[in-house]
């Protein structure tokens, strides 16, 4: 989630991610170059369970765990209406805390 007043790491989605927000993109043409990737949303719902799950974690953690890079990683939380990073300019994207609100 984005607070108010605050702006998105990128305003490109990261080519890991497939134009459907909530799907495997399997709808597509098979010789489409977004074809099987997941949607935002689909990986976003993953990380905010693991996230829960396991106490204090931080990007780089899921981004290991999910096998996925850090930067595609941050765009899920960001997307995710209950996740949350505040990032500082001191500390490495991969070293940030991921918050949860109200879940």
């Amino acid at each position: 989630m984005l607070f108010d007043g605050t702006k998105a790491l990128s305003n490109e989605r990261h080519p890991f991610f497939g134009p459907n927000d909530y799907d495997w993109n399997l709808d597509l043409d098979l010789d489409d170059p977004d074809y099987g990737k997941p949607g935002i949303g689909v990986i976003a719902e993953a990380v905010s369970v693991w996230a829960a799950l396991n106490g204090t974690t931080t990007i780089g953690q899921a981004a290991v765990t999910f096998k996925i890079p850090v930067d595609a990683i941050a765009q899920c939380i960001e997307h995710h209406p209950w996740m949350f990073f505040i990032k500082d300019k001191n500390t490495p994207l991969e070293n940030t805390k991921i918050e949860h609100d109200g879940e």
